[in-house]
């Protein structure tokens, strides 16, 4: 779940589905979630307070990629990118 989901369920936009998208694709690319706990409270901490673990893709795809996770699993959602714009920054990186 995105962070404002975490918090604020009923004002989620379309940001968290990138939020999403950029777990799943973390997950694709590093073979493990980007965030790990055993207990739910742990996991929203995560979530809601810890950067991903972008080293964890590091010798194993771009810069440019990382950088886009990055953003894509932003805290912030006004920080990610839109849906279009992931698509064209994945587009233009091919």
């Amino acid at each position: 779940m995105a962070p404002e989901q975490w918090i604020q369920s009923k004002t989620v936009d379309s940001k968290a589905d990138v939020y999403a998208l950029g777990v799943l694709f973390f997950q694709l690319l590093a073979g493990r979630l980007p965030f790990i706990a055993e207990q739910q409270k742990d996991l929203m901490y995560l979530h809601l307070l810890e950067p991903p673990r972008l080293d964890l893709l590091a010798g194993s795809v771009s810069n440019s990629i990382r950088e886009l996770i990055g953003a894509m699993l932003s805290k912030k959602p006004s920080s990610r990118p839109t849906m279009r714009e992931f698509i064209e920054q994945l587009v233009g990186m091919s």
